[in-house]
């Protein structure tokens, strides 16, 4: 009884979304090319309007590899916690070009997350399939309860 008190609604309002979806003709069947961005209107009439038609597919920068960020000393030991955030560029060739400092942190923990950076290895942007450089902005967290916890 419980269940059918919990899944009767639900049900409900199911069937009914679907009964005046097909009366409003908001599920008519129609062929979309991938990558295409439909708009549909109630006075389009079948019509369609494309906002755009991707010819190839874009991809962001994917990282493969970026290792660990380590405390300093006298970081760690004035107990300095916080973000560094990196304007890094992703060249083309699958180089990091660039790494600009946003938001800094003091005792050398910045150095360190540009260390880090300059070391990652990542696959290219794509657009239209092609390779790309991109710039993005990177987040570096230092947190001594985190490390505390993992016994670092």
């Amino acid at each position: 009884m419980q269940y059918l008190k919990r899944i009767l609604p639900f049900t409900l309002t199911f069937i009914v979304g679907i009964a005046l979806g097909g009366f409003f003709g908001l599920f008519q069947p129609r062929a979309v090319q991938r990558g295409e961005f439909v708009l549909r209107s109630s006075g389009d009439h079948g019509r369609r309007h494309h906002g755009y038609r991707g010819c190839k597919k874009s991809t962001p920068v994917i990282h493969t590899y970026e290792p660990n960020t380590h405390y300093t000393k006298e970081a760690w030991a004035k107990g300095v916690t916080g973000t560094v955030r990196l304007r890094v560029t992703f060249g083309a060739d699958g180089e990091v070009k660039e790494v600009v400092p946003v938001l800094r942190l003091p005792y050398g923990l910045t150095e360190e997350a540009e260390k880090v950076a300059w070391a990652a290895k990542f696959i290219p942007a794509t657009e239209s399939g092609e390779p790309v450089t991109v710039t993005k902005e990177m987040d570096y967290v230092f947190s001594l309860n985190d490390r505390m916890a993992a016994g670092l």
